[in-house]
């Protein structure tokens, strides 16, 4: 009895030892291992070696997406400055091309939301040869638009202009 009893302690002893491999490995019972040149091998003594190069062709298209930068403000009309959450409208009072009497107040152009704009009043003559009248100067530096230009009344005629019609 004594002698069958070792015979399944040495029996349950080998067994542990020789199920320490994780069932779930697939129960390859070798142990992998893979050196340092990516040849794989394994505990029979033999090796797998992978042979052969990943090469990528063709071409890649970009679908969806458009990297190109927004539009500048000031190239907008009126409905798609109001449509941008990054430009402002920005309107003033254009003068008659006789420079006897002043339009309605109406969109001019569109800005930057963040433009500096000061308090000074001050004329522009817009790009197609028309004049207008701001009470905040707002549109410097824009390409086209001409501040205090001489073609323009001053402040002084302004004032005494009637509303056209």
């Amino acid at each position: 009895m004594r002698s069958t009893r070792s015979c399944l302690v040495l029996f349950s002893a080998l067994v542990i030892v020789g199920c320490s491999k994780d069932p779930a490995d697939g129960g390859d019972d070798a142990a992998d291992l893979e050196s340092s040149d990516g040849a794989d091998t394994t505990g029979d003594g033999g090796t797998e070696t992978e042979t052969g190069t990943d090469s990528e062709t063709g071409t890649e298209t970009e679908t969806g997406t458009d990297t190109a930068p927004p539009p500048a403000c000031e190239t907008l009309d009126e409905a798609a400055c109001e449509a941008r959450d990054d430009c402002a409208r920005f309107g003033g009072t254009p003068i008659s091309e006789a420079l006897d009497c002043t339009e309605a107040p109406r969109f001019a152009i569109c800005l930057d939301i963040e433009a500096v704009c000061n308090q000074a009043e001050v004329n522009y003559l817009d790009p197609e040869g028309q004049c207008w009248w701001f009470t905040a100067g707002c549109i410097f530096g824009v390409e086209g638009w001409q501040s205090n230009s001489p073609e323009c009344p001053d402040k002084d005629v302004f004032d005494m202009l009637p509303p056209c019609g």
